[in-house]
């Protein structure tokens, strides 16, 4: 919940950092500091019952700012916010009451959905929730989240064999995950897997179970692993934070976006010996200091 109403504001300022930082002109130094502190606030606003109606025209304001260069203005901007999420007159107990239950709820529905849980009983009623807080109905809000954790502390809603997929999904989820980083074609574990969750919809939990064994075994099978493959995950994880970083000290996009369209159209066509040796070209160019002109 708490992602959906803030969702727009974290977006806009991730939007306009990047935009930013593709420019030759870069943000002064405080401005940073000064996202930081607002994205601290913010969380603690919703939490406590803050009106995202207050902060999110600042944001999209931000945002233009970024994108103009007008960065002194986005400064200001900036601190108008951090002082909307800081004064109190913008709190609402009602609204905050609402969240407090969310948060009591989230463990909560994690675990009734981890031990079998049955989703049909709980989704009809989360599903009117979002509306009652747009709508400002707060008190609506609230016993609805009620409604929902009366169910998921029901034993009676649990379903063992559902249990039993979900026990062997976590088993599955970290080796899954380890397999992409290694070069594990995922052309062998797509198809498989598309067919878990229209199993689960129609409640055939023990042919779901079978599906996440045969996954299991291409996880497991070295045969699938591709050294190439593997080559380029290990470059995809450091080039994100290598990349940012070069932009912001002045590193001009266009020297690399050929590159990392090569990769791109490599990558689509499973050609991982292509876009390894592009990524490297990327890689040469962004661990040295950009030039400056």
């Amino acid at each position: 919940m708490k992602s959906m109403v803030w969702g727009l504001a974290a977006a806009t300022m991730l939007a306009a950092w990047v935009g930013a930082a593709e420019m030759p002109q870069t943000p002064p130094a405080s401005l940073p500091q000064k996202v930081q502190r607002f994205q601290e606030l913010i969380q603690k606003y919703g939490e406590s019952g803050g009106d995202p109606s207050k902060i999110e025209p600042m944001m999209k304001q931000f945002q233009s700012l970024m994108e103009e260069k007008k960065f002194d203005e986005a400064e200001r901007k900036i601190e108008e916010a951090t002082a909307a999420v800081q004064d109190r007159s913008n709190i609402d107990p009602e609204r905050a009451k609402v969240f407090a239950k969310m948060k009591e709820l989230g463990p909560l529905a994690q675990a009734f959905g981890e031990a079998g849980g049955d989703p049909s009983k709980v989704e009809p009623i989360g599903k009117q929730i979002g509306p009652l807080i747009e709508a400002k109905k707060y008190q609506e809000a609230v016993g609805k989240i009620d409604e929902v954790l009366a169910i998921v502390k029901d034993k009676g809603n649990i379903d063992p064999k559902r249990a039993k997929v979900f026990a062997k999904m976590k088993q599955l989820g970290p080796l899954v995950q380890a397999y992409g980083e290694v070069g594990g074609d995922g052309s062998k574990l797509e198809p498989i897997l598309k067919q878990v969750g229209p199993l689960m919809e129609k409640k055939n939990y023990d042919d779901a179970v079978k599906k996440i064994d045969e996954a299991l075994a291409v996880v497991k099978d070295r045969k699938n692993l591709d050294p190439d493959r593997a080559a380029v995950m290990q470059r995809a994880k450091r080039l994100p934070d290598l990349v940012s970083k070069w932009l912001s000290a002045g590193g001009n996009n266009a020297e690399i976006a050929p590159f990392g369209d090569a990769v791109d159209r490599a990558m689509k066509a499973n050609d991982y010996k292509t876009a390894r040796e592009n990524m490297d070209k990327i890689l040469a160019v962004v661990e040295k200091a950009p030039e400056r002109k």
